[in-house]
């Protein structure tokens, strides 16, 4: 599904990721994990051809840097930080992607996202929770096999948190790869197969959730992919209860 080969990316004098290579296979749900910086985003955003890069990046065999329209056919991604227009209604917004893909409102999948008697609402109006259901239901429109998610559940209160997690197993259960960012241990355990550790833009871990992380928490240090040396988890991420 995901195949990524010596991908590097440098802003200025700034090396963002620095000669990453794995591969995600159908169906699988795969966590990015560490600090601020770590290049998380800018991973998730080299996916989906935002900027010139070094390597190759292929996904569902569509090589993105040749044909990133194609590429980007196959993924439904859910930002960081949503950038609806807070004037509109939530039944707009979901309009106006669906337009773009070519696809009709369809009001029964609208209200599968729970967000029924909340159409006519502004999306300033809307709760944090209500907006990531939003975002992931377009992120659905059109069924991709492919989710990006970059901290989906950063913004949310524990009640949203719970329901956007629910709809995350209902799309890993259904047959869709995921690959998201989290900082939070318990997230992680509950939807990840893997998890890739990435630290200074480099991937110093790529294993099982159920190897790296323990009781929900992860150890104390994982071995960098060179073999040669350990880095403390503490390095790798903020730890979350």
């Amino acid at each position: 599904m995901i195949e990524v080969s010596h991908l590097g990316k440098s802003f200025g004098n700034t090396r963002a990721l620095n000669d990453l290579s794995f591969s995600l296979a159908e169906g699988e749900s795969v966590a990015l994990w560490g600090h601020n910086g770590a290049g998380k985003s800018t991973l998730l955003h080299a996916l989906l051809g935002l900027f010139p890069y070094e390597g190759k990046i292929t996904l569902n065999g569509v090589d993105v840097k040749r044909d990133g329209t194609e590429a980007r056919r196959h993924v439904g991604f859910v930002p960081q930080v949503l950038g609806f227009h807070p004037g509109a209604t939530a039944v707009e917004a979901y309009s106006f992607f669906s337009s773009l893909r070519g696809l009709k409102v369809n009001q029964s999948s609208f209200h599968s996202m729970g967000l029924e008697g909340e159409e006519r609402k502004r999306l300033r109006d809307l709760s944090g929770g209500m907006r990531r259901r939003l975002a992931l239901g377009i992120a659905l429109l059109d069924n991709p096999p492919l989710l990006l998610l970059d901290e989906p559940t950063s913004d949310l209160d524990a009640k949203g948190r719970e329901s956007f997690l629910e709809r995350l197993e209902v799309a890993k259960e259904t047959g869709h790869t995921l690959l998201f960012s989290s900082h939070r241990p318990d997230e992680i355990v509950r939807l990840a197969d893997r998890v890739l550790f990435l630290d200074g833009g480099e991937l110093v871990q790529d294993g099982l959730t159920s190897h790296l992380f323990h009781d929900g928490s992860p150890g104390t240090s994982v071995r960098k992919t060179n073999g040669d040396s350990f880095i403390p988890v503490s390095k790798l991420g903020g730890i979350h209860a």
